[in-house]
């Protein structure tokens, strides 16, 4: 899972990367650090497996978006939007 958690921090080094369950299943919810950004969410293999798109009032964002279990922040860059301390839990940006 090392190497799935180091791929998508590649793509989302200045945002944030979220550990989640999902009906019994680790994802892995990744967020771009921009306003209304919309998020990515990879299953344990690094596969994307929907997206949840919170632009423009978050019309459209499928049921699954609110139905996460036990997130927690693998990965925040400094300076992230929400204005949360930044988190390196994995040593993904070492």
């Amino acid at each position: 899972m090392d190497d799935v958690m180091q791929s998508i921090y590649e793509e989302y080094m200045h945002g944030e990367i979220l550990m989640c369950e999902l009906d019994g299943s680790t994802v892995f919810v990744a967020t771009h650090n921009h306003e209304d950004a919309s998020s990515e969410i990879f299953d344990d293999q690094g596969e994307v497996i929907m997206f949840c798109n919170w632009a423009w009032g978050g019309t459209n964002v499928p049921q699954a978006c609110y139905e996460f279990d036990g997130c927690e922040a693998i990965y925040r860059a400094d300076g992230y939007i929400n204005g949360e301390p930044p988190v390196d839990l994995y040593g993904l940006g070492d």
